[in-house]
């Protein structure tokens, strides 16, 4: 039986990153993969197919890429996406070690585990601040740049669903802070193959991570996002800490 990992987290979480030095260890993650741009020079990793699923799930709610509570996606999946999953699952799993990144898979992530009961999932996440000042330094949603907080509510419900995943199945997941990651990315990617039981080799990671397109960015732009929203980022660091204690690497 083939091997299914998903990985996903908040965007801009070093989920992209991750996908590529995956795909160097013989995870297939897609044929057609979503191209780098602006947002992403080096390319997200994202199978086109999966992306423009779950963006069209979205739009079927009537929400974009950063939705900010459960009220806009807790409606059942119509019966249309669950035929289009089933079709779109049965093209994909033919390799030993199969899955995909998406960020957006963190918001239906038990629509998947139904879809895939045996699924496995890496959890990536980062630190909130971090991730709001990558987001608008990038530019590219007008929703975020007109309403920076949005942001914040968005990274708050991306994790809050993958922590109670995390909790419910907790055998099948892997839960992963990046910065600690990249300080030693063989290693956790090793833990994480030990604990999955997904036997493929662990290479060099230096082929696939820029220290200079992605690091932890202590700026003054970190702390006035700080002090211009407490209270969301309050909520956020509380949050941030329980995954950290939780996380199982290191």
């Amino acid at each position: 039986m083939a091997t299914t990992l998903v990985v996903t987290g908040m965007h801009r979480s070093g989920t992209s990153m991750v996908a590529n030095y995956l795909q160097t260890c013989g995870v297939d993650i897609g044929e057609a993969l979503q191209p780098g741009d602006i947002g992403n020079p080096r390319g997200y990793y994202e199978d086109v197919d999966i992306l423009r699923f779950h963006q069209d799930l979205l739009a079927h709610f009537k929400v974009g890429t950063f939705p900010t509570s459960d009220l806009e996606i807790t409606r059942q999946v119509p019966a249309e996406f669950r035929r289009r999953a089933q079709e779109m699952l049965q093209r994909k799993a033919n390799s030993p070690v199969w899955g995909w990144k998406d960020c957006r898979t963190s918001l239906f992530l038990p629509f998947w585990r139904e879809m895939i009961p045996e699924a496995n999932f890496l959890f990536l996440f980062r630190h909130p601040v971090s991730v709001v000042d990558s987001l608008l330094r990038r530019g590219t949603d007008p929703s975020l740049m007109r309403r920076p907080a949005r942001a914040f509510h968005s990274w708050r419900l991306h994790n809050e669903r993958i922590l109670d995943f995390y909790h419910r199945h907790r055998a099948s997941c892997f839960l992963v802070d990046i910065d600690q990651l990249v300080h030693n990315a063989p290693a956790a990617v090793s833990a994480l193959f030990s604990k999955l039981d997904i036997r493929l080799p662990v290479p060099d990671f230096d082929g696939v991570y820029a220290p200079t397109a992605f690091k932890e960015r202590k700026s003054l732009g970190n702390f006035c996002l700080m002090f211009r929203f407490p209270f969301q980022t309050v909520r956020c660091l509380q949050l941030h800490r329980a995954m950290r204690e939780l996380a199982d690497w290191p």
